[in-house]
C-alpha cells in the first residue's frame, strides 16, 4: 500500500512538473531581452535571432502603454529564457482560431487558410473557401458577440489571434491566457497608413513558418510598388475633387477623422477629404445638419455603408437630396464584393491590398476607367 501511495506522488509531481515547465525555458537561463530589431510600424516590431524570432506589439489598444513579446522557436526545441516575453510560441502552428475578418484577410494570402479551425461570428467572413471550409465542418464557432470561453478551450487551439480595444478587454485576455490558451494580439487596426496595416501579414507569417515569411514579403513589395506608382499618378492630376464619406445611423452620422486610414486613402487618391482637419484616426459622431454644412458642396459621396441604391437614401432621409453628389448621381458603395449576410471582402482582402481599393479610388475621382464594372470593391450607387 505504501508503495502504491509514493508511486501515486512520484506520478502526479511528473505530471505537475511537466505542466509547468513543457514549452518553457529554464529559469537559470534567463539573460535580459535585447532591444536590437526592425521597426515595421508604429505598433510591431520583428526581433531576428539565429534560433528565435521575437515579435514586438507595442500599444495594443488606445491609450496603452503595455508592450506584448512573443518568442517563437522551432517544435520540439527548447526556447531560451529571456525576461519580459510574454508568451513562448511553438512553430509553425497548424491549428489557430480568428477573432477578426481582417485576420482571414492577413492569413489567406499566405496559403494558410486551412490552419484555421475556429472563429468567432462565422457569418460575417467573405472569403468563399473559408465559408466552404465551415459547412464542411473544418472550423467551428468559438462565439458570436462574446468569445465562449469553453468552446474556444475544446477547441485545443495553437493559439488565438484576437485583439482588445480597451483594458476590460485585455482582462479577458488574461483570463483565456489563465486557462491555458495562447493569445496573440494584432493590432492591425491601430494603423492609420494603409501600407502600414497591410504590413501586418508580415507579423502573422511569422507563425506559419519560412515559406509563409517569404510570401509575406513578396505579396508586401508588389502592393507597395502598385500604392506607390498609383499614389504618384493622382498626385499628378490638377482637378483635386471634395470627398465626403458615411451614412446617418440613429440620428448620428460618423465620419472618419482626418488621421484615419480612409483619409489617408482619399488624400492618396488626390481628392480632399471633408473632414480632413479633424486631428485624431477614430470615428467622429456629427449631426445630420452638420454633414449638411460641411459637405453640401462635396464632388462625391463614398462609402455609405451597405445602401447600393438612391431610392434607399431618397426613402431614409430626404434631407439627404440636396447634396451635389446625390443630385449628381455620385456615390459608390463599398459592398460590390459582399455575400447575403453583408460580409464584405474590403475587410479581408482589402487590408492586405490597399493598392486595390486606391486603383478604384483614382478611377472614381479622376475618371481613368469607363465603367462602375471595372472598380473592384466599389460600386456606384443603383437607381
Amino acid at each position: 500500500m505504501i508503495f502504491k501511495q509514493t508511486l501515486r506522488y512520484i506520478l502526479l509531481f511528473s505530471l505537475v512538473y511537466y505542466f509547468f515547465s513543457c514549452g518553457k525555458p529554464s529559469k537559470s537561463e534567463a539573460t535580459k531581452f535585447d532591444s536590437e530589431g526592425e521597426q515595421i510600424t508604429k505598433h510591431f516590431s520583428i526581433f531576428e535571432k539565429e534560433s528565435y524570432t521575437i515579435l514586438e506589439i507595442s500599444e495594443p489598444f488606445v491609450g496603452s502603454s503595455s508592450i506584448e513579446r512573443y518568442l517563437l522557436y522551432p517544435k520540439n526545441e527548447n526556447p531560451p529564457n529571456i525576461e519580459g516575453i510574454t508568451h513562448f510560441i511553438p512553430v509553425p502552428v497548424s491549428r489557430v482560431g480568428i477573432n477578426s475578418t481582417t485576420y482571414l484577410g492577413l492569413i489567406e494570402p499566405l496559403g494558410q487558410i486551412d490552419k484555421i479551425s475556429a472563429a468567432s461570428n462565422l457569418n460575417l467572413y467573405y472569403s468563399p473557401q473559408f465559408q466552404e471550409n465551415v459547412e464542411n465542418g473544418e472550423i467551428q464557432s468559438i462565439g458570436q458577440q462574446r468569445i465562449e470561453q469553453e468552446s474556444l478551450i475544446n477547441e485545443k487551439l495553437d493559439l488565438l489571434f484576437s485583439y482588445v480595444i480597451d483594458a476590460n478587454d485585455l482582462k479577458e485576455v488574461k483570463r483565456l491566457r489563465e486557462l491555458g490558451q495562447n493569445v496573440i494580439l494584432i493590432a492591425e487596426y491601430m494603423e492609420q497608413d494603409p501600407l502600414e496595416k497591410a504590413a501586418w501579414i508580415k507579423a502573422m507569417a511569422l507563425f506559419f513558418g519560412e515559406s509563409a515569411e517569404l510570401k509575406a514579403d513578396s505579396i508586401l513589395a508588389m502592393v507597395k510598388e502598385n500604392y506607390d506608382s498609383l499614389k504618384k499618378q493622382s498626385n499628378e492630376f490638377t482637378n483635386q475633387p471634395e470627398v465626403m464619406i458615411g451614412y446617418p445611423w440613429k440620428g448620428t452620422w460618423y465620419v472618419s477623422g482626418g488621421n484615419s486610414f480612409q483619409a489617408k486613402l482619399i488624400e492618396d487618391a488626390g481628392a480632399n477629404y471633408t473632414w480632413k482637419t479633424f486631428d485624431q484616426a477614430g470615428s467622429i459622431p456629427l449631426t445630420i445638419e452638420r454633414v449638411l454644412d460641411d459637405a453640401l458642396e462635396a464632388d462625391f459621396w463614398i462609402n455609405c455603408g451597405n445602401v447600393t441604391n438612391f431610392s434607399t437614401i431618397e426613402k431614409d432621409q430626404a434631407l439627404l437630396k440636396n447634396f451635389k453628389a446625390f443630385k449628381n448621381q455620385v456615390i459608390y458603395h463599398h459592398y460590390k464584393r459582399s455575400n447575403a449576410s453583408g460580409a464584405n471582402d474590403y475587410w479581408e482582402q482589402g487590408i492586405v491590398r490597399p493598392d486595390l481599393i486606391l486603383a478604384d479610388l483614382v478611377s472614381i475621382f479622376h475618371g481613368v476607367k469607363d465603367s462602375s464594372q471595372s472598380l473592384y470593391f466599389y460600386e456606384k450607387l443603383a437607381p
